[in-house]
């Protein structure tokens, strides 16, 4: 990041990559965050990737939105609490729920 730029816009930016790079991308990722600290707005439609990334998951359907701390983003993916976030956002998705 030779600019240092203060904001990071990335739309969906591991989705042609297989599961190794997507992998790699994403600790890569995460440890220039951790050195440069940027804004970043991350778009996709990965829930999973949406927990190890994010500090807050805005999830938008249709005309609603629900903005949600996220509080597993340090957490093993086999840890109680994210088997739960997870869950709960599937079933916002899939089952439309959400505040305007």
């Amino acid at each position: 990041m030779i600019l240092k730029p203060q904001i990071l816009l990335l739309d969906e930016p591991f989705s042609a990559l297989d599961a190794i790079n997507r992998g790699n991308a994403r600790k890569l990722f995460l440890k220039v965050w951790n050195e440069h600290k940027p804004l970043c707005l991350f778009v996709t439609h990965d829930i999973d990737e949406a927990l190890l990334i994010s500090h807050k998951i805005l999830v938008v359907r249709n005309d609603s939105y629900l903005l949600l701390h996220n509080s597993v983003r340090e957490k093993n993916r086999l840890d109680q609490e994210y088997g739960e976030l997870l869950k709960h956002l599937e079933e916002l998705i899939s089952g439309g729920e959400g505040h305007e």
